[in-house]
This record gives structure tokens, C-alpha cells and sequence, in this order.
């Protein structure tokens, strides 16, 4: 199996912890964020392979969590 690093970004701290410790226990390296612009500069720092991405955000209105190419 191949280990993924993840990030869980949720602002309902009982989802992200729920949802983190059982990509664990599978095997994955997981962090956390809880609102949209930590999710963006975790993104931009760690590059993760897979983000689960909570859309209803309090700070970041609807996919406006998105890298865009120059």
C-alpha cells in the first residue's frame, strides 16, 4: 500500500479528528487544517497527495480553496 500524505481540512474539530486518526491507522501521514487559509498555506508548503476539503468553509466561500498555474 502506498503511504499518502493527506490533509484534512474541516472546521468541526470531531470530523478532522475522526476523519485524521482513521487515515492513520490505515498508514497515511495526515495533517489538519480548520479553516480555508491555513488549508491554503499547508498546501503551498506540503504539497499533499489527496485533500479532503470540507466546502462549506467560514472563512472561504464555496472552491475558493484552488491553485491556479501561472
Amino acid at each position: 500500500m502506498e503511504i499518502l500524505k493527506v490533509l484534512v481540512v474541516d472546521d468541526e474539530p470531531n470530523i478532522r479528528d475522526l476523519l485524521s486518526a482513521s487515515l492513520r491507522f490505515a498508514g497515511h501521514q495526515v495533517a489538519t487544517a480548520a479553516n480555508g487559509t491555513d488549508a491554503i498555506n499547508m498546501i503551498t508548503a506540503t504539497m499533499p497527495d489527496l485533500v479532503s476539503l470540507h466546502l462549506s468553509l467560514p472563512d472561504i466561500a464555496r472552491f475558493g480553496v484552488s491553485k491556479t498555474d501561472p
